[in-house]
């Protein structure tokens, strides 16, 4: 796979000096965490919205 053409986002830009981020998808929310060993998780978020 070439990625020459991709865009580059550096996590450390993204995350704003926090570990864990929410990002939003497809009507969905993602948390995005950094583990204590520098791993990236990405996991689908509990909705704390209701929708009625």
């Amino acid at each position: 796979m070439d990625t020459s053409n991709l865009a580059t986002v550096e996590v450390k830009d993204l995350m704003n000096d926090a570990k864990q981020i929410l990002l939003l998808h497809a009507k969905k929310t993602y948390l995005l965490s950094i583990t204590r060993k520098g791993k990236l998780i990405l996991t689908l978020a509990e909705s704390s919205q209701s929708k009625d």
